[in-house]
């Protein structure tokens, strides 16, 4: 869980949701060191996600579904 309660999975997001906390992630992203570990981007990505009430898979994360 994360201070917004239950996480909201990625794929109930609208397209405008899934597209701001996108960009929103992009603009943190800049201040991480970079990697080339993908399981670590997953890992960042999924837990900033979380910080902001959503959650989202690996397979999301890949396109997969």
């Amino acid at each position: 869980m994360s201070r917004h309660g239950k996480l909201k999975a990625w794929s109930d997001l609208s397209e405008q949701e899934r597209a701001w906390l996108l960009e929103e992630y992009q603009r943190a992203l800049a201040l991480d060191a970079p990697t080339c570990s993908f399981d670590l981007k997953v890992e960042r990505m999924q837990h900033w996600l979380a910080q902001h009430g959503v959650a989202i898979s690996e397979a999301e994360i890949r396109g997969k579904s």
